[in-house]
């Protein structure tokens, strides 16, 4: 399939989409820069693309019967010693202004700042990726046996009960809104590498509907809520978690033809 295809320029562009969503650049006012304005503020999508990539990638590692201990040192070995160089490297720029502790420090090494801070914390993704990480094997045995309609019913219930959660941790819903997705990516890894991907998934015309609607979704709750509701509720996240898959089937079509063009245009 074009996703698993063009997983790492898919990857790519969801990090380019993250930073300019955290950049500086300032959008004009006018009304019709509303769609350049709108795409900038949901850069943050690109993690939940992130997130769904990797689920898709992890998938196809379990699926090659990679051991447990070889697929956890493979994945440490990749992100932990950037992670310590960054964490060490801010912590050096940022505690000169005061505002940064030694024990914040310890924090973001040890990942522990990810729950006390939340989306607080400066590298909040890299010990959520690692959870996610450490609970897939358990996750992918229940995709496995899993039907696509099992698998929406169990990202809905799980968002419902988000409710009770954010009472207790609001803090940490920057993450935990984002295991569906993860879990996602692991379930759609497994049916493309057995070519047995539901047709409701291939199908561009319903994933194209699917995008709008949640495209719809996502301008609303921009124009209608506030910066601070969103934040506290999820809402700031929901659309982007139900957008992720169709968003990366249609970038993944438009690189294929893009692709395909500038071959024909290369030959001409």
């Amino acid at each position: 399939m074009l996703i698993s295809k063009y997983r790492a320029a898919i990857m790519g562009f969801s990090i380019l989409w993250i930073m300019v969503f955290h950049s500086k650049i300032d959008i004009p006012d006018a009304w019709y820069f509303w769609p350049v304005d709108t795409l900038k503020n949901a850069g943050y999508a690109g993690v939940e693309m992130f997130f769904l990539l990797s689920g898709e990638g992890l998938a196809f590692s379990f699926e090659k019967g990679t051991p447990l201990l070889a697929f956890y040192k493979n994945r440490l070995l990749k992100i932990v010693p950037i992670s310590l160089f960054f964490s060490c490297v801010m912590f050096a720029i940022v505690y000169h202004n005061k505002d940064y502790s030694l024990f914040r420090l310890i924090g973001e090494i040890t990942g522990l700042d990810l729950f006390l801070a939340g989306s607080g914390s400066f590298f909040w993704f890299i010990p959520a990726l690692l959870m996610f990480y450490a609970v897939s094997p358990l996750a992918y045995r229940a995709v496995k046996n899993c039907t696509i309609r099992a698998c929406v019913s169990f990202a809905a219930l799980y968002m419902l009960l988000l409710d009770v959660v954010i009472a207790f941790f609001p803090q940490n819903l920057v993450w935990y809104v984002r295991l569906p997705v993860f879990i996602g990516g692991l379930f759609i890894g497994h049916q493309i590498y057995r070519d047995d991907l539901s047709k409701t998934l291939e199908n561009p015309v319903l994933t194209l509907v699917w995008l709008l609607i949640s495209l719809v979704f996502l301008v609303l709750i921009f124009h209608y809520t506030t910066e601070t509701s969103r934040s506290r509720t999820g809402f700031w996240w929901y659309p982007t978690v139900v957008m992720a898959y169709p968003v990366t089937f249609w970038l993944a079509y438009l690189i294929d033809r893009l692709k395909k063009h500038v071959s024909v245009l290369a030959g001409a």
